[in-house]
């Protein structure tokens, strides 16, 4: 969703510094919401606009296509209850740049697949995407951490414990 506490335009700033580094990269938004305006100007002003793409109301399997055909999942968030996507990354051996947010940090068992940047820290985040980025050895050990992480989250097992919870509420 883009809504402020997403930080979205975090990491369109430290896009910019990257793409300096990188000049062929491409940043693709996927989401919808109140701030997609404010973004979009951003990106103009920056004049990086013909390297990023806004994409909505994807079909399941076109957003999961574009996940695995990203080097990188960000999420810069300032507030997550869980942080799916980072273990849809994971799952995808896509590594992740996160913030270090109490949330981000248990569902990645501590950055198993991805790294760690200072939430709202324009500089970090571009500094953590470019280390992914250029540095194979490290890309290679997120990506195969990842994999182990997706494991350790059995959608099956998870239902049903969430079942027993609320069975438990009930009585």
């Amino acid at each position: 969703r883009l809504v402020s506490y997403k930080k979205v335009d975090t990491l369109i700033w430290a896009f910019a510094v990257v793409k300096k580094k990188i000049p062929n990269l491409k940043l693709v938004i996927v989401g919808t919401g109140p701030e997609e305006s404010k973004l979009k100007q951003i990106a103009q002003m920056i004049k990086i606009v013909k390297s990023v793409s806004f994409v909505k109301n994807l079909p399941r399997y076109e957003l999961v296509k574009i996940l695995k055909s990203s080097h990188i999942l960000c999420l810069p968030s300032e507030i997550e209850g869980f942080g799916i996507c980072v273990i849809e990354a994971a799952a995808a051996q896509v590594p992740y740049v996160i913030s270090d947010i109490d949330s981000l940090k248990e569902v990645s068992k501590n950055g198993k697949g991805g790294l760690f940047f200072k939430t709202g820290n324009i500089k970090d985040l571009s500094e953590k995407i470019e280390n992914l980025l250029l540095d194979k050895n490290l890309y290679d050990k997120k990506s195969e951490e990842g994999l182990t992480l997706s494991k350790f989250y059995k959608w099956d097992e998870i239902a049903k414990k969430t079942e027993v919870v609320y069975k438990s509420l009930l009585k």
